[in-house]
């Protein structure tokens, strides 16, 4: 049992950082200044009802269904502070300004955290990523193309690190490519680098140098389709233990040979 709940926190301990815990307080905060009785009293007057009205409650509910269906914690926090800050100026427009000011002042100061578990990926820093690629043509590369400020990039991270240690072997690596730093090798493999976009992470396979495969794939007419990053969908939908065994046969093989010479 107590290694389950070793492994339990270990999962989840990079949740326990003040990015969490302020955005989580910032998601509750009008619930909270509008329902508890001595905070709403003072906030919005000792006449108020402090209870949630029912056009607070469609706005909380609009928030919920948008959570729901994004099914992201970054995204989930933003629907939430556009909520709150909704909420507050239907109240008051000096609270909502209050709080937009609050919560821009988290997001300077508090940025989501970048992961720094274990992992066994490379970082490309060299002038032309792909060209390096292309040459290692002994080499299957799964490579993510990701940007600092994207949140669902910071979200992968842990997943891809996890995933990179798992299978990752002399002949079948793992690698990261910044598109704020290579903006021109994203752009020659069609992915947006804009703010906006919402092709990032991407997740694309290579073999004898040249893409067989990308996650979240792109419609004929230039769309990104939607994709959930779990460990699981990726080792399916890239089939990496298939090529984890190809890539081990392939290594037994060149190492029979050199002996042989």
């Amino acid at each position: 049992m107590a290694i389950s709940w070793k492994s339990t926190f270990n999962e989840y301990d990079c949740l326990f950082t003040p990015y969490h815990f302020l955005n989580v307080l910032l998601c509750i905060c009008f619930y909270v200044t509008k329902t508890v009785e001595p905070l709403c009293h003072f906030l919005y007057g000792s006449d108020t009802k402090c209870f949630i009205n029912e056009r607070e409650y469609q706005i909380m509910l609009l928030m919920g269904i948008m959570i729901f269906v994004k099914n992201k914690r970054a995204i989930a926090f933003s629907f939430c502070k556009v909520a709150n800050f909704a909420l507050f100026c239907c109240n008051s427009s000096l609270y909502g300004i209050l709080y937009a000011a609050a919560a821009i002042t988290v997001s300077v100061f508090f940025p989501q955290p970048a992961y720094t578990g274990l992992e066994s990926v490379i970082y490309f820093r060299g002038n032309s990523p792909l060209d390096e690629i292309a040459k290692n043509k002994d080499v299957v590369w799964l490579i993510e193309f990701y940007a600092n400020w994207s949140a669902p990039c910071h979200y992968l991270a842990p997943v891809f690190a996890k995933i990179s240690v798992k299978y990752s072997l002399p002949n079948f690596k793992f690698g990261k490519i910044d598109v704020g730093r290579y903006s021109d090798e994203a752009n020659k493999l069609n992915i947006s680098t804009k703010v906006t976009s919402s092709a990032l992470p991407t997740l694309i396979l290579f073999r004898d140098g040249k893409e067989v495969k990308r996650i979240p794939k792109v419609t004929s007419n230039g769309r990104t389709t939607r994709y959930h990053f779990t460990e699981e969908n990726i080792i399916r939908d890239f089939d990496l233990n298939n090529i984890l065994l190809d890539c081990k046969r392939q290594s037994k093989t060149s190492s029979g040979h050199i002996k042989s010479d």
